[in-house]
């Protein structure tokens, strides 16, 4: 799948880079970099993209400006020896910077790439799974008692999955469930209201207000 290949192209090249800028021998560009890395992941292609630009930029930067300024920083913290230090670690980063900045930009974008594809996985239902009839015979689709079965196989925990649907109507934000063994009551989204049992309903009256 698209995105199986660029995990596995993201993970590739993110070794690299690390490997790389951990070759660089300057922990401080190696905890930017980290630090950068873990702030934020991008969430689509373009977002990668511009990540990307910014690892590729960070480590060209760098490594360029590092063959001046390690040196000079390494001789106002340690003198003689930080200087010679800091001259080894500019001539290492000019080299690895670079190219951890390409892998940091190749892994970023596919990365983006990658989560693109999860920007157009998520399905929603438009309609209630079938119901199937009795003996579990296909018959054409009927909405009313394909949501009248969902209710009961999902409501509630599933409680009412055995029960055998017969009826159901809406009123208002509230639906009514007639099933061979009781009446549920559910909202709207399907939760859970309340319900009774058929057998200790002694009569049913109509009212203006309903039954």
């Amino acid at each position: 799948s698209v995105y199986g290949l660029f995990n596995s192209i993201s993970k590739i090249t993110g070794a690299v880079g690390k490997g790389m800028a951990m070759l660089s021998l300057d922990p401080e560009y190696m905890a930017r970099r980290q630090y950068s890395a873990a702030k934020k992941r991008p969430k689509h292609a373009g977002e990668g993209l511009y990540m990307g630009v910014k690892g590729l930029g960070l480590g060209i930067v760098d490594g360029v400006t590092g063959i001046v300024r390690k040196p000079i920083e390494g001789a106002i913290q340690n003198g003689a020896a930080g200087f010679a230090k800091g001259i080894a670690q500019g001539v290492v980063g000019i080299a690895v910077k670079p190219v951890a900045g390409v892998m940091d930009f190749a892994t970023r974008t596919t990365e983006g790439i990658k989560n693109t594809t999860n920007l157009f996985q998520e399905v929603y239902r438009f309609r209630p799974p079938r119901a199937f009839a009795k003996g579990h015979v296909l018959t054409e689709y009927n909405f009313e008692q394909s949501e009248g079965r969902f209710i009961l196989d999902s409501t509630h925990k599933s409680v009412f999955r055995n029960d055998m649907y017969i009826y159901h109507m809406r009123h208002g934000n509230k639906i009514t469930v007639i099933t061979n063994r009781r009446v549920l009551g559910v909202n709207k989204n399907y939760q859970y209201s309340f319900d009774v049992q058929l057998d200790v309903i002694k009569s049913v009256e109509m009212v203006k207000e309903g039954v």
